[in-house]
């Protein structure tokens, strides 16, 4: 299940998103797997639709 937030508490600086790596700073949209991955919404849009060409 995914769950969407904006990120408006301070993150721990081991926090990055799974796809890009980059910090997921706070204010930015992530979207959270129950394993608790968390990725940049505009990451998984992308890579989602790379892999349906």
């Amino acid at each position: 299940m995914l769950s969407s937030s904006p990120s408006d508490t301070p993150l721990p600086l081991t926090d990055d998103c799974a796809i890009c790596l980059m910090t997921l700073a706070p204010g930015t949209v992530l979207l959270t797997l129950s394993c608790n991955h968390k990725f940049h919404l505009q990451c998984l849009v992308s890579n989602a639709q790379a892999q349906n060409k």
